[in-house]
């Protein structure tokens, strides 16, 4: 044993501590940035959505917030930070669109974003690595941004998911700062008031990138309305360090994020409580192209109206046809499947 530990002549790659010894420790609450775990130094936050749902513009949003102190999405920040963006999506007239509201110098003195690299985001490659090293010696973030993760990885496996995080954790000093990363999704409508949940198949890049994550936010568009137009129903899917929920639906107007009243998102009846449509019936059937069990159809009624058990099977509900006016929609087979009959 002695032997092999002269062998080893490096630093410790990590500590062991004792309860008494961790007590002893410095208080490390300075390390939460915005909210309680949503966004702190060294772990990662995940902000994921569909293609144009915003992730940048709210990106954009957290720097500003980081520079001036207010909330951000109704999250307290603790402390100002400085915010670096490498990003490769959007071009110097978008960057100019978005930061044009950020006026003064502690805006200059709080942001810094990237134009789009000479090809792409090269985490691997050295000459890269090295002007990124340099940019961020020189700017000293708090935040680090990696917008989007899908320029990083050659494609969606395991591997290059693996390949791609090592790449991103020796490319910067990872434990130094908190690191928030842009994750494109599968497009999903929101197109009711529901309670949202993300699987980890539906992140672009692999799965490793939402279980790695500390903190994911979940965007969905939400365009029923004129009064939700350019709006965006975020959700804290995953938090290991605090708490996950509803954050609430915004709507963004020149760089900033206004809260929208959620009752103006969801289709509701007469007495305030969510409501089935023909239109819904005919999503979870995807218009007839789909047959589902009972209690298949069940769930997938109750995650896109957000109504309860009861009402999701009273549209089933194929016994009395005049009490149910699905019912002469709907057929179930031998093997009890249900089927959406568009034209009965």
């Amino acid at each position: 044993m002695s032997e092999m530990l002269r062998e080893i002549d490096q630093p410790h790659p990590f500590m062991v501590y004792s309860p008494s010894e961790l007590r002893g420790l410095p208080d490390e609450s300075w390390r939460h940035l915005i909210g309680k775990g949503h966004l702190s130094t060294g772990v990662m936050t995940v902000i994921a959505g569909p293609g144009g749902c915003g992730k940048s513009r709210l990106i954009t949003a957290l720097a500003r917030c980081g520079a001036t102190g207010e909330d951000f999405i109704g999250l307290p920040v603790h402390k100002c930070f400085k915010t670096f963006i490498l990003q490769n999506e959007n071009p110097i007239f978008r960057l100019q669109e978005d930061f044009e509201p950020l006026v003064g110098k502690h805006f200059d003195q709080s942001i810094r974003v990237s134009s789009i690299p000479n090809g792409g985001i090269q985490l691997a490659d050295k000459v890269f690595k090295k002007h990124l090293a340099e940019e961020i010696k020189l700017f000293e973030p708090d935040v680090f941004v990696l917008d989007p993760w899908t320029s990083t990885i050659r494609d969606h496996t395991f591997e290059s998911c693996v390949e791609a995080l090592y790449n991103l954790q020796v490319a910067i000093p990872y434990n130094e700062l908190a690191v928030v990363v842009a994750a494109h999704t599968r497009k999903k409508d929101l197109k009711h008031g529901t309670n949202s949940q993300i699987t980890q198949d539906e992140v672009l890049g692999s799965s490793r990138l939402v279980t790695t994550a500390r903190c994911v936010l979940l965007m969905q568009p939400v365009n029923n309305s004129e009064e939700t137009r350019h709006s965006v129903k975020i959700d804290c899917v995953k938090n290991n360090n605090g708490e996950k929920g509803p954050i609430g639906v915004w709507k963004q107007n020149n760089g900033y994020y206004q809260r929208v009243d959620e009752a103006a998102t969801t289709n509701r009846g007469r007495n305030g409580n969510p409501k089935i449509e023909l239109d819904d019936i005919a999503e979870v059937f995807e218009q007839g192209n789909k047959s589902l069990t009972k209690a298949q159809a069940k769930f997938a009624i109750m995650e896109l109206t957000g109504v309860k058990v009861a009402a999701a099977y009273n549209a089933l509900n194929l016994k009395d046809p005049t009490k149910n006016r699905f019912a002469k929609y709907l057929r179930v087979d031998e093997q009890g499947h249900y089927h959406f009959i568009a034209d009965p």
